[in-house]
């Protein structure tokens, strides 16, 4: 079962929390190792799937035009931005420039800043221009430059983030200590992404954005990612941490959730191209076979009313006529939506044989019945052709359809006219068509009664059991 927006981001939360609690009270728990060139790694890893997530939601602003995208679009570029400067740095400098420290810290405290905002940025307003990502994207460069600017006149006399006499085997288990303005900018980040973890959800439930929901989760584990860089002293140190292990959790949780609208975006494409087909075939059986049946329909009835009564002659009219409904229905399939409900296409199809015969047809449909689509284009065609035939032979005053569930579904279509006797059908269209009305009843898993007798009218039953 899929956990809903809320429970997928509570769970990511829990079992970030429990690393973190567990890194900082279980001691035979290894919580870094020395491994300079993993640290660039990890670091080239995050940049190029900030990278692609933004690029993908260029996409999205394209089609939904939100403020709150186009921040999302920033924020992410100015994290790659700031990983792909991490990542090309040689393995011996790190830990040893603060200059470093500071502009990591800071390049990436802004990018949390506007992550947390982009969620509930958009809601209404004037749609944002596609190419305004393009000006994002170049403002994260010149932001992240900016800052690097800013820092290179004091690079010799920044204070030290954080004092390492040695590696995390040589220390306390807990070792929150660095420069406090260094340990605030841990703490604010970590608040920051939490609030971005609860704005990401809320989106995703509101406009059910799948997307997003990897957003709310993954921002949640982000958010304990900065608690253990307060905890421990692990900030661009030549030691991997749990907290960059977190880290590079949610972009992997980003990663995943680009995976999967990437996967919908095509998906999506398919479908639309199927539909077009559909489409397709549908204007080409109206504006063919449809219109051609209907002229033969027409020419046989007049025909049939300028001679002597043949019994062959109605025969081929009443075939005409059923094929012109078989191929108004099919267009109608075609055209109309796939979760149709069953009220809606009895309803349809009653709105249609009243205009077709100028006959009265009582409807009395629960809109509450939900059946598959094979099912419903199997019931469809048996209330059409009981409806024909009841409103062609049976000359009736009253012509009713009832649908109803209580427990099985129930469908019955009854007229008052003449009545006949089922073992006894008139010519061979009739009972063919009577046993096809059996048929598919039985290929439904349904079970079809005809009741009638002659002057006590017709009531045809379908329960699917």
């Amino acid at each position: 079962m899929r956990l809903s927006a809320r429970n997928f981001t509570v769970v990511a939360a829990a079992v970030a929390g429990l690393v973190t609690l567990s890194t900082a009270v279980v001691t035979f728990i290894p919580f870094a190792f020395r491994n300079p060139s993993l640290h660039v790694a990890v670091d080239a890893t995050e940049a190029l799937i900030a990278a692609l997530v933004a690029y993908l939601l260029v996409g999205r602003l394209r089609q939904t035009g939100r403020a709150g995208d186009l921040a999302l679009i920033f924020a992410l570029s100015v994290l790659s931005v700031t990983n792909l400067v991490l990542s090309v740095l040689p393995p011996e400098t790190r830990g040893g420039d603060e200059f470093f420290t500071w502009f990591a810290i800071i390049t990436r405290l802004i990018g949390a800043t506007v992550l947390a905002a982009s969620p509930f940025l958009g809601e209404r307003g004037r749609k944002i221009a596609v190419r305004h990502a393009g000006l994002a994207a170049l403002g994260a460069v010149l932001t992240v430059s900016l800052v690097a600017m800013f820092l290179a006149p004091f690079a010799q006399s920044l204070p030290v983030g954080i004092e390492l006499s040695g590696g995390p085997g040589t220390t306390s288990r807990l070792q929150i200590e660095g420069h406090s303005v260094l340990l605030a900018f841990q703490l604010v980040g970590a608040l920051l992404y939490f609030v971005a973890a609860i704005g990401f959800t809320r989106r995703a439930e509101l406009a059910n954005d799948p997307l997003m929901r990897w957003f709310g989760a993954g921002s949640a584990v982000a958010g304990f990612a900065r608690v253990n860089f307060f905890l421990f002293p692990s900030l661009y140190s030549n030691y991997v941490y749990t907290g960059d292990l977190l880290r590079l959790g949610f972009y992997m949780f980003l990663l995943v959730g680009a995976s999967r609208e990437i996967v919908s975006y095509w998906e999506s494409r398919a479908e639309a191209a199927r539909l077009e087909e559909r489409r397709r075939v549908a204007r080409d059986l109206h504006d063919g076979l449809a219109q051609e049946l209907v002229v033969v329909a027409s020419q046989s009835r007049r025909l049939e009313r300028s001679s002597e009564r043949d019994p062959n002659l109605r025969q081929l009219v009443n075939s005409v006529e059923r094929a012109v409904g078989e191929a108004r229905r099919a267009i109608t399939a075609l055209t109309g939506p796939e979760d149709e409900s069953l009220h809606d296409a009895i309803t349809e199809l009653v709105e249609q044989v009243v205009e077709q015969t100028d006959s009265v047809v009582d409807a009395d449909l629960d809109p509450e019945v939900q059946v598959s689509t094979e099912v419903r284009e199997q019931l469809i065609r048996i209330v059409r052709e009981a409806l024909t035939n009841a409103i062609r032979h049976a000359r009736p005053s009253e012509v009713a359809v009832r649908l109803r569930q209580n427990g099985n579904v129930v469908l019955e279509i009854f007229d008052d006219g003449i009545g006949f006797d089922p073992e006894k059908a008139g010519d061979a269209r009739d009972r063919f068509g009577l046993i096809m009305m059996r048929e598919r009843a039985k290929s439904i898993g349904g079970d079809l009664s005809i009741q009638s007798k002659l002057g006590a009218g017709t009531l045809v039953r379908i329960e699917l059991t």
